[in-house]
């Protein structure tokens, strides 16, 4: 029989399914899971604030699958119904996850001086909480970040540490690969080509072997770039690869990575002298990013297909490398993508310096100039606050550092005193056992000694050993709890059919009591424990080589 699935459970199977189907496919099950879950809620099978967490996940999950088919204004509408989510919920760990998706879908055309804070903060949020698969992934967003901002020792130190916690998540699948692209794309940064380029291969094999498209795509595309920016360029072999990435972007819809892979091909095709084809590639993306809206990517094309144009040297196209300069020009500027401005002001400029209009190429040459001290007075910027914060943080370093000795070492003595209530509780049941093996003897010997009945009974009443009583039972759940904060919860959601009694006999298991101690200890009867314990069996769909103690000794607290 198979264990019942938790709903996290549930939630976690379906978001893995992203990196081997298809984004449709996914959206389907996402959409089935929550009329399962709004079905239970419904029923009071699932408390409310269990549905609130439930549903702030799938929200999440489907955020990220719009972001990837380039619906940006829905993804945006989601992020508001999840930051309402976590509003009503006052949930720590739903703050973290908002902000890591807000900043995943706001870094495609923009990123902040307070970013690697806020990243930073969510981090160590999971990491508090023992959410280390979201730690993973923040980790692996902040060596992005850091890798976006220049700061190459930063990136290579997340990297390290989502590798870190990967060995503590020895199954969990698709990660290693992540690691390799991760590992790719700073050395793409740095400008070591072949070690990037040995990555990648690396992370292609890995995702190859767990059917993980996702990773694979983009290390195929990053491979083709380095074919694009090494020195002695390659555009046949870029353009070989970008093929069969488009091909697989387009089977899994993934219109993200489908428009960026039209823009490099058609790169590839204009350094090919191809323009005609290039045009074609151009213009499937531009089709793309008419129908899904991307800023930064859109005014790449344009400024792309200016400068397609000027290679032709004809000019019948002088009116298309205008507009589309001019067009590059305005989307830079309204939404402040000032590095690529430079570019186009830059090649704006001296192409009018080629067709003898000095004036207006004096003017975007200066414009040029001047945003790119912008850029430096900006980079200085960030700089100087980083250091700020440097600052501030090594003044309360210490004293933080104290507090979490001090903290540590007073949960290390609350723990030891609880501890030793249970082993006191445990040591009073086996007292009680053995009363009762002590009773049981006299009484046989008296009855056998043929002893009567009305002072057989006095005897036995004097003999009769205290079990459990409520204010017993009480202190000893109570302390429980405390040593072992959240097992109660997450037995709940291994199994949610799991009745008041049950719970109570599974916390006496994993303290180590046997069916006579429990049956003692509650006032039942062996009999009635043993039913429980073949209940619990049953609604946790152990197999038959599967113990009770097993599973309950697995439940990580």
């Amino acid at each position: 029989m198979n264990r019942v699935l938790s709903g996290r459970e549930e939630i976690l199977r379906v978001e893995r399914r992203l990196y081997t189907d298809s984004m449709s496919s996914v959206m389907k099950s996402l959409t089935a899971l929550e009329h399962k879950f709004e079905d239970m809620h419904s029923r009071e099978l699932i408390s409310e604030n269990r549905f609130s967490h439930y549903l702030f996940d799938l929200l999440r999950i489907r955020c990220s699958i719009l972001h990837g088919m380039m619906h940006r204004d829905k993804a945006f509408e989601l992020l508001e119904a999840m930051s309402g989510i976590a509003a009503k919920t006052d949930n720590s760990v739903q703050y973290a996850l908002l902000a890591r998706e807000q900043y995943r879908l706001r870094s495609d055309s923009e990123v902040l001086p307070d970013d690697e804070r806020i990243l930073r903060e969510s981090f160590e949020t999971f990491m508090m909480h023992g959410e280390l698969l979201h730690a993973f992934k923040c980790a692996m967003t902040l060596a992005q970040h850091a890798q976006k901002t220049d700061k190459y020792d930063l990136c290579l130190n997340y990297l390290q540490k989502a590798k870190e916690i990967q060995l503590e998540l020895p199954g969990e699948p698709f990660l290693i690969s992540q690691i390799q692209l991760g590992m790719g794309n700073f050395n793409i940064s740095i400008q070591d080509f072949d070690k990037a380029d040995e990555y990648l291969q690396e992370a292609i094999q890995s995702s190859r072997r767990e059917g993980n498209w996702r990773t694979e795509l983009v290390a195929l595309s990053n491979i083709a770039s380095i074919a694009l920016m090494k020195t002695q360029k390659k555009p046949e072999k870029a353009l070989d690869i970008l093929n069969d990435c488009i091909a697989i972007a387009k089977k899994r819809k993934a219109n993200h990575d489908l428009s960026r892979m039209y823009v490099m091909a058609g790169s590839a095709l204009s350094r090919l002298g191809a323009h005609k084809q290039a045009l074609e590639s151009f213009h499937e993306a531009g089709k793309l990013y008419k129908k899904y809206p991307f800023p930064l990517h859109e005014a790449t094309l344009h400024y792309k297909l200016a400068r397609l144009f000027m290679e032709m040297k004809s000019s019948s196209k002088n009116r298309k490398i205008e507009h589309h300069f001019q067009q590059a020009h305005s989307m830079t500027e309204q939404y402040e993508f000032l590095q690529l401005r430079v570019w186009v002001l830059r090649h704006w400029g001296l192409w009018l310096r080629e067709r003898k209009q000095w004036q207006r190429a004096f003017t975007l040459l200066h414009e040029s100039y001047k945003v790119q001290n912008a850029i430096i007075g900006k980079e200085a910027q960030r700089n100087i606050k980083d250091l700020e914060i440097q600052y501030v943080a090594s003044l309360h370093q210490k004293e933080n550092e104290l507090l979490k000795k001090q903290n540590h070492e007073l949960g290390k003595e609350t723990k030891d005193l609880r501890n030793q209530l249970l082993v006191r509780t445990s040591s009073i049941m086996k007292e009680l056992n053995r009363y009762g093996e002590v009773r049981s003897k006299v009484l046989e010997i008296l009855e056998h000694h043929g002893t009567k009945t009305k002072v057989l009974k006095e005897i036995s009443t004097l003999l009769l050993p205290l079990s459990g009583n409520d204010m017993e039972r009480d202190l000893f759940f109570s302390e429980f709890h405390q040593t072992f904060p959240g097992f109660q919860t997450k037995l709940e959601s291994l199994i949610p059919e799991i009745t008041i009694k049950e719970s109570e006999v599974c916390m006496l298991i994993k303290s180590g009591f046997s069916t006579y101690q429990i049956a003692t200890f509650l006032d039942i009867s062996t009999r009635t424990v043993e039913t429980h314990r073949l209940n619990i069996r049953k609604k946790a769909g152990l197999h038959a080589s599967e113990t009770i103690d097993g599973f309950l000794s697995s439940i990580e607290i």
